[in-house]
């Protein structure tokens, strides 16, 4: 059996996170379901569940336990949920405790989310989804697991993955807007064009209202489909939402420009640069789309 502790240091797992900052701030993705509350939606009974006060006793009494017989199974298991309850900083002893409980021989299915949800929490998108797909064995209707699951493969670049497991989501939730938004998402990253629209449009249909993002990415599939005026139209619906959002207006001036409407895609551009002033490839586009005789007149 794996013992991922042995090879994974605390400074691995805090390169592991700056990685993952990094390559989410380089994705075009704008918003995803993200890290869970303290309680996640979970069937766990109540007694689960404990103050402060409780869990300190029952950390002092599973250590005693421990300090008598190192391989209990049932008080590393014990150990290891009582770890996680005591928030995201435990996240690496919760790691400690459940992998050795499993080493031992550990058969609570619980054990594969409280990993997950911990590997989760530390960046470390391989170990959490595998710990999720282990426990999705087990309980294969826990909706929030698996868009869990969904989220971990999308930044893991397992895109057809992503896709079926946001499909099973949807089918037990339809026209979910969030739901539908994370689908649509990985749909526009595999040039799935119409599927996608398919997927977003039942959500206006319906009146329900896109995540923040959600006319980005219907902008996004208009565009793949060749329709630039459903997709500007789009774009420009998320901007009434996000003016200062500089990749949407990028998306909007790119559309203009493609669609031939120069003076507008020109303006466009401008407004980029309003809002990142420092956007190289929206100078580029200015300079390009200016007239040579305003050119001129600027030079003298």
């Amino acid at each position: 059996m794996r013992n991922p502790l042995a090879a994974v240091t605390r400074w691995d797992v805090f390169a592991a996170a700056v990685a993952l900052g990094a390559a989410g701030s380089a994705a075009a993705v704008i918003r995803f379901y993200k890290l869970p509350p303290a309680h996640p939606l979970f069937p766990r009974s109540p007694s689960e569940f404990l103050s402060p006060p409780q869990l300190a006793d029952a950390n002092t009494r599973v250590v005693s336990l421990l300090s008598k017989v190192t391989q209990d199974i049932a008080a590393l298991t014990e150990l290891a949920v009582l770890t996680y309850q005591e928030g995201l900083d435990h996240a690496l002893d919760c790691i400690e405790y459940g992998q050795k409980a499993l080493d031992a021989g550990a058969l609570d299915d619980r054990l594969f989310f409280y990993l997950g949800a911990s590997y989760e929490a530390k960046g470390l998108t391989g170990y959490a989804a595998d710990d999720f797909e282990k426990f999705l064995r087990h309980h294969p209707n826990d909706l929030e697991v698996r868009l869990r699951l969904g989220n971990l493969l999308y930044r893991a670049g397992e895109l057809e993955k992503a896709e079926a497991a946001f499909k099973t989501v949807l089918a037990a939730r339809p026209a979910d807007p969030l739901v539908s938004f994370n689908l649509a998402v990985v749909l526009r990253d595999r040039r799935q064009w119409e599927e996608g629209l398919a997927v977003l449009l039942p959500i206006m249909d319906r009146d329900k209202t896109l995540p923040v993002g959600g006319h980005r990415v219907l902008g996004d599939l208009y565009g793949g489909a060749g329709k630039k005026d459903e997709a500007l139209a789009a774009y420009r619906k998320e901007l009434e939402r996000a003016p200062d959002d500089v990749d949407t207006a990028s998306a909007a001036a790119d559309t203009l420009e493609k669609a031939g409407r120069k003076a507008e895609a020109l303006e466009a551009w401008k407004h980029v640069l309003d809002i990142d002033k420092g956007s190289r490839r929206a100078r580029a586009r200015i300079r390009a789309l200016t007239p040579r005789r305003a050119r001129r007149a600027r030079r003298r």
